[in-house]
């Protein structure tokens, strides 16, 4: 059976696990959290954390999109730094961390095109007061390695037409020692912690 995650259903699986006296341990087991939605909340926080240079490339990426003028000069700047690539911005949508990652790294992708483009347009920098830097599309770099194995793991469990309860325990070993392969990083050891609070806590 799968249910929000609601204070009311917290009551009805409880009233559920009453009415099962002879339920494996007590019913311990009987409600088990929605993995892919703990993956969500472990990676906002990550999300969080480097909101410095998130935030600078999703107002760029926003200020581009904005325009068809914009979107056509973008465009030609990709091809002026000859980039062979299908792949275009895309914008992200606040509830679903996933659409953040795509935008990143398609960012990152063209970050040539964006150097070329805050060169060609002269209101760029004025526009949006702070255009993304080197910094910022290093950090986003690692911060895109950092989230793939998020996206990966969030695909695995989240596969509509077959079952996955076999492939649980596995994936979320495999979590933890991502989180403990990247707490020795120095742009990530203030981070980790929170994220694995909140591993632990589900």
């Amino acid at each position: 059976m799968t249910v929000d995650n609601a204070t009311c259903n917290d009551k009805t699986i409880k009233f559920l696990v009453k009415m099962f006296p002879t339920i494996y341990d007590g019913g311990k087991h009987f409600h088990i959290r929605c993995m892919a939605h703990v993956l969500n909340l472990i990676v906002k926080i990550a999300l969080k954390y480097h909101n410095y240079h998130v935030e600078c490339v999703q107002k760029a990426v926003k200020y581009i999109k904005g325009s068809t003028q914009r979107i056509k000069k973008f465009k030609k700047a990709i091809k002026y730094v000859g980039l062979e690539t299908n792949t275009f911005l895309c914008g992200d949508r606040p509830t679903r961390w996933n659409s953040t990652f795509e935008l990143l790294k398609t960012t990152y992708e063209l970050w040539e095109a964006f150097v070329e483009f805050g060169i060609k347009e002269k209101s760029y920098e004025k526009d949006i007061q702070r255009v993304p830097d080197r910094l910022d599309f290093e950090a986003i770099k690692e911060m895109v390695d950092f989230l793939e194995k998020f996206k990966t793991e969030t695909e695995n469990v989240s596969a509509p037409t077959k079952p996955l309860v076999h492939r649980l325990i596995r994936e979320i070993l495999d979590v933890n020692l991502h989180l403990k392969k990247w707490s020795t990083k120095v742009n990530f050891v203030h981070l980790i912690p929170d994220m694995k609070d909140k591993y632990d806590k589900y």
